[in-house]
């Protein structure tokens, strides 16, 4: 009897642990932030009383278990809340305007704490499955929307709204890919199930018009499907083998002909032709954009001109669409020590993870979207767009999470992947 109240109390514990509540509040926003804003309404209530629900119940715990509280937290997730500090204390010396540069703080702010709660959840549950669910969801339910309730944006493609830019479309969509390749089950009928959102993600992306999320997609799926083929002769699987190779040779025909007889036509292809041509009026742009970011830095080499300044010192009024350019030229040398050594850091523990040693399928993967993430800087900047910080953040986390098992237990665990088909955490 006293065992069983035990039990019932341990269990009414667990129900009220704060990291729930959390977890509730993070999978709201994040559904609100990626899909429901876009194909709905943007509510302002919504998104802060989300972002409340998920990041104040983690500082609570945080502060009542202040012994723990930074373990379990990577540099890599805690950089973005140093480079907010760093950004603040030298925006007083060098910003333009201050209370621009406190209006982005705000916001950089808000989503860095956010993504403290996600590494925050991820921990207490031991695992990131949670958020890659979510991510699959969020993209999954953008991709379908842009199929029956889509606008097209001239000059373009398919997006959730006419004010939509097609890039933050596509990005969105490269999300649920990266969710869907750490879920994805090595098994035959899981990888047709994977094979098939993969496959209808990427139609979307080409059909949005987002060139460079276009690209990424591309390669990545060609990336995985190199993965899944060389694990599964590893395996001494050869039939299976076979059987892959014939249905990715079945789906790669599908796509030809759909490039033949849509994707040619289409002014996505048009605006594809004119990339590294010179001969769009954003060659120009960029090219203004680097010429600026350099004199700028010459001027103001060790703390750049503030955060998100940028744009003020330009003629167009715009930021400078390079995570190489903007750093260089707002953050300054010192800002760019502290934020770049994590992803570096990050690209050569995924390497060593996933080429070396054990050859750990999600090395692999985390190694290929850390790629993806520095060729997509060429265009956007990191730390200004919520998805690139939640997808960096998850991967640190993801490779913190996986470094913290003991040694035997990751062994086993990549005996699994490779011989007996077990799902990926």
């Amino acid at each position: 009897m006293q065992q069983s109240i035990l039990i019932n109390s341990n269990r009414i514990e667990k129900r009220i642990e704060m990291y729930h509540i959390s977890k509730i509040g993070a999978v709201a926003f994040l559904l609100d932030i990626l899909w429901f804003k876009y194909a709905h309404f943007e509510s302002s209530y919504v998104l802060y009383g989300t972002a409340a629900l998920a990041i104040f119940p983690m500082a609570s715990d945080l502060i009542y278990n202040k012994e723990t509280a930074l373990k379990m937290f990577p540099y890599g997730v805690l950089v973005n809340i140093i480079l907010c500090v760093y950004s603040l204390l030298t925006g007083f010396f060098v910003a333009r305007s201050q209370e621009y540069l406190f209006s982005s703080l705000q916001t950089y702010a808000i989503y860095s704490l956010f993504c403290m709660t996600i590494c925050y959840v991820s921990a207490k549950e031991g695992s990131i499955k949670w958020l890659m669910k979510t991510l699959a969801l969020a993209a999954l339910l953008c991709a379908a929307y842009s199929v029956f309730r889509g606008t097209y944006r001239a000059g373009y493609g398919y997006v959730l709204n006419s004010s939509m830019n097609p890039n933050n479309f596509g990005l969105i969509l490269l999300l649920g890919i990266y969710g869907i390749l750490s879920l994805c089950k090595y098994e035959q009928k899981g990888m047709l199930l994977t094979g098939a959102l993969l496959s209808f993600l990427t139609w979307r992306i080409i059909a949005c018009g987002s060139r460079k999320s276009m690209i990424a997609a591309i390669a990545l799926l060609f990336i995985w499907a190199y993965i899944y083929v060389t694990m599964i002769i590893k395996s001494n699987k050869y039939h299976h083998a076979g059987l892959s190779i014939f249905i990715l040779g079945v789906v790669f025909a599908g796509v030809l002909i759909y490039v033949y007889k849509n994707y040619l036509i289409s002014d996505s292809f048009n605006r594809m032709q004119l990339l590294g041509s010179g001969k769009e009026e954003s060659s120009a742009m960029r090219k203004y954009y680097y010429n600026l970011a350099i004199s700028l830095f010459a001027n103001s080499p060790l703390f750049g001109v503030g955060f998100n300044q940028f744009q003020l010192h330009s003629s167009t009024g715009l930021f400078s669409h390079s995570l190489y350019a903007e750093s260089i030229a707002c953050l300054g040398l010192v800002g760019c020590l502290i934020y770049f050594p994590p992803i570096f850091i990050g690209i050569f523990k995924s390497w060593k993870s996933g080429f070396r040693g054990s050859c750990d399928y999600r090395g692999k993967l985390i190694f290929g979207f850390f790629i993806v993430e520095l060729f997509l800087g060429i265009g956007q900047v990191l730390y200004y767009e919520i998805c690139h910080l939640i997808l960096l953040s998850s991967m640190f986390i993801w490779l913190e999470i996986y470094n913290n098992k003991p040694d035997s237990e990751n062994n086993k665990k990549n005996e699994e992947i490779r011989n007996e088909s077990k799902y990926i955490r």
